[in-house]
C-alpha cells in the first residue's frame, strides 16, 4: 500500500490539478508495489496512469 506521504502527495497534486506530479507520484505507488512482490497490482496501476496520461 502508498505510503502516508505518498497519498498525501497524490491528493495535493490532484487538488493543484498538477497532472505531471501526480503521475509521477502514481508511479512511485506502482514501483513499491512492484517491490513488494505485489507485480499484478502494480500493472494494473501502470496500466491505468499510462492509459490517462495524454498523448
Amino acid at each position: 500500500m502508498a505510503s502516508s506521504e505518498q497519498l498525501k502527495a497524490l491528493i495535493k497534486s490532484h487538488i493543484s490539478r498538477d497532472d505531471g506530479q501526480f503521475y509521477s507520484v502514481a508511479m512511485q505507488v506502482a514501483a513499491h508495489e512492484a517491490k513488494l512482490g505485489h507485480g499484478k497490482l502494480a500493472e494494473e496501476l501502470r496500466d491505468m496512469i499510462d492509459a490517462a496520461r495524454p498523448a
